[in-house]
C-alpha cells in the first residue's frame, strides 16, 4: 500500500480512536504492519500536520498517538467554548440532566445504571454549562461526588 494512503488510514484511524487514541502496537495490528514501519510512518504524518500549521495536529501522549487542536489557535477554542448560541444539548446530556433533577444527589455511576451507557461526557458538558454541579460524596468505596442540580 502506498505511503500517502497509509497516512491518510491512521489520521481517520485517529479521528475514531477519539481521546483514547491508538498506540503503536494498535496501529501496527490494524494496519498489518511492522510496528517501527507504523510508527514511523505515523511520525511523518504528525510533522507533516505540523509543518502544514493545520487545525488539527498529531501527538504523542502517554504512549499513544491522538489527534489534538493546535495550541496557536486555542482563543477562537475558547470563544466557541464559552459562546451563548452552543447552548443546546445533545439526547444523552437531556437523558443525564433529567436522571440527575429527578434523582438528586446521584453518582455517575448510579447514572450509568439507569441510562445503560457510560455518562461521563455527558456530565461533563453539563457541569461546563452550569447545570448540574457537585453537591458531595457519596459515603461509599471511593467517595464518588454526587451530582445536583
Amino acid at each position: 500500500m502506498e505511503f500517502s494512503k497509509l497516512k491518510s488510514i491512521i489520521e481517520g484511524l485517529l479521528f475514531m480512536a477519539g481521546d483514547e487514541g491508538l498506540s503503536v502496537k494498535q496501529l501496527a495490528d490494524i494496519l498489518e504492519l511492522d510496528a517501527t514501519v507504523a510508527s514511523d510512518i505515523a511520525k511523518d504524518l504528525m510533522k507533516e500536520l505540523k509543518q502544514k500549521k493545520r487545525g488539527i495536529q498529531m501527538s504523542f501522549v502517554a504512549g499513544a498517538f491522538r489527534l489534538t487542536t493546535n495550541p496557536a489557535h486555542s482563543s477562537y477554542f475558547e470563544r466557541m467554548a464559552y459562546t451563548p448560541t452552543r447552548s443546546s444539548l445533545s439526547q444523552a446530556a437531556l437523558e443525564t440532566l433529567s436522571i440527575v433533577a429527578y434523582r438528586q444527589p446521584i453518582t455517575r455511576v448510579d447514572i450509568e445504571e439507569i441510562r445503560g451507557v457510560k455518562s461521563d461526557r455527558a456530565l461533563h458538558t453539563l457541569v461546563v454549562k452550569d447545570l448540574i454541579e457537585g453537591v458531595g460524596r457519596a459515603e461509599a468505596i471511593g467517595r464518588p461526588i454526587l451530582y445536583g442540580t
